[in-house]
């Protein structure tokens, strides 16, 4: 691993093997939010299955799927595909990620029979994008992945913005705060889908390099 210590020769095939398996750590932590979401709907009561409840399951599925791509792909880009400068800057990028996992569980532990509260769920949501907001500033200072970040950044400040708007506008005005629930699910949804649309070459990279063109019809078999 080239920049760890100067002097200091490190076996990089093993670190890149405790790479991918800090890597399968992570996925196991998002599966573990998804399992507690499946979990609390099976054990909501039937006179509990009010649509708000429904409004935030899609909120959150629609959240998880894109962190888990792009954090995915970032792992990708940044430790397996090339050489990491530091060790120590790969453990605070985990640890910060780790973070962002561990409130993603949060909000998957939500859903549940004591799930009546749907301000609180809001209020986690806001949390996940500050945070992935002070990754995403992170990773600028210390990797070369800025040009791929900086529209997921940028996304969630908005989205972050917006939801403290709507947050403030609620507690002025009666007739939004009875819609505020649907109001934050197509917050949500256009972040996910705006996620998408902005980021689509980090999340479906194209083959880089000259393709080779396809041989002509009975050009195999033909001899000069």
């Amino acid at each position: 691993m080239a920049g760890t210590k100067p002097g200091k020769k490190y076996n990089e095939k093993k670190i890149r093997k405790s790479i991918k398996g800090l890597k399968e750590f992570y996925t196991g932590v998002l599966a573990l939010a998804l399992f507690e979401a499946i979990r609390g709907v099976a054990e909501v009561p039937r006179e509990h299955f009010f649509p708000q409840f429904w409004f935030f399951l899609f909120a959150f599925c629609a959240t998880l799927l894109p962190f888990y791509h792009g954090n995915m792909r970032y792992f990708d880009d940044n430790y397996l595909d090339t050489t990491p400068d530091s060790a120590w800057l790969f453990m605070l990028d985990y640890l910060l990620l780790s973070i962002v996992a561990g409130l993603l569980v949060w909000m998957g532990a939500i859903f549940g029979n004591e799930f009546n509260n749907g301000d609180y769920f809001i209020k986690i949501y806001a949390i996940l994008l500050l945070m992935d907001i002070v990754w995403g500033f992170v990773a600028k200072f210390h990797s070369d992945s800025w040009d791929e970040v900086k529209h997921w950044l940028w996304l969630n400040v908005c989205t972050l913005a917006a939801v403290v708007l709507l947050w403030g506008l609620c507690q002025l005005c009666p007739l939004l705060h009875e819609h505020r629930i649907g109001v934050f699910l197509l917050i949500t949804l256009a972040r996910s889908v705006l996620d998408y649309g902005l980021n689509w070459d980090l999340y479906f990279p194209e083959e880089k390099g000259p393709v080779a063109p396809n041989p002509e019809p009975g050009a195999a078999g033909a001899t000069t």
